[in-house]
């Protein structure tokens, strides 16, 4: 069954709309300005032809499988991993998120995306949650490896508390302690479904990829 529900609450920030009459930010324009602005592959962009995320729905028949870390297995391989190292130790979560672990639903035809990001999201509609992965793939003995994974409630309000992630560093990618977005907001926020496009209407805000989003 396709999904076409709206993820989150109408509360959420996701969904709230923005009331008439409000006043811009006095640096507004800039902003905006900033955004316009493009150098090489830089710049804002929403991802239209690359780089999606896919979205599976899990029911009463989807089987259930415990995800395994990648990270001990491919840390040291690339530069964006190396800060993660000196924290390594039994109690880092190696990606997976406490709401996460045990067994999550995932169904048998799920395919991550296929470029690096390895993104993929599953809504189970039996416990209402929404399961992000980042770097996800499954072995050919059926079993899923990640590097990040994350649960949301589905009806909730779409954002994680810094409280349930206080062990982060400030040098460390926020990947390695469960969100599968860099800016640590859930995958499947401000994600542009087919429905939407189809019934040309999007009732959300929308996620965007911005090179330089803390830069005054």
């Amino acid at each position: 069954m396709p999904i076409t529900e709206r993820f989150f609450a109408d509360t959420s920030f996701w969904n709230t709309p923005i009331e008439a009459g409000t006043e811009l930010d006095p640096d507004s324009e800039r902003w905006a300005r900033l955004l316009s602005e493009r150098v090489g592959q830089s710049g804002f962009n929403i991802n239209v032809h690359n780089w999606t995320i896919p979205v599976y729905r899990a029911g009463d028949k989807t089987p259930r499988v415990n995800l395994s870390p990648k990270l001990p297995e491919c840390y040291l391989s690339q530069g964006n991993y190396l800060a993660t190292e000196p924290y390594l130790s039994e109690d880092h979560p190696l990606g997976i998120h406490q709401s996460a672990r045990g067994a999550i639903p995932i169904p048998e035809e799920a395919i991550p995306d296929k470029e690096h990001d390895a993104h993929m999201s599953v809504v189970d509609d039996n416990q209402n949650m929404i399961y992000d992965m980042w770097q996800a793939r499954r072995e050919e003995s059926g079993e899923w490896r990640t590097n990040a994974a994350i649960a949301y409630d589905k009806h909730g309000d779409g954002v994680f508390s810094l409280d349930e992630i206080s062990q982060v560093h400030n040098d460390e990618s926020i990947h390695y302690y469960g969100p599968c977005r860099a800016s640590g907001v859930p995958a499947v926020a401000g994600l542009i479904m087919h429905h939407e496009l189809t019934d040309r209407c999007l009732q959300h805000k929308l996620a965007f990829a911005c090179e330089c989003p803390a830069f005054q």
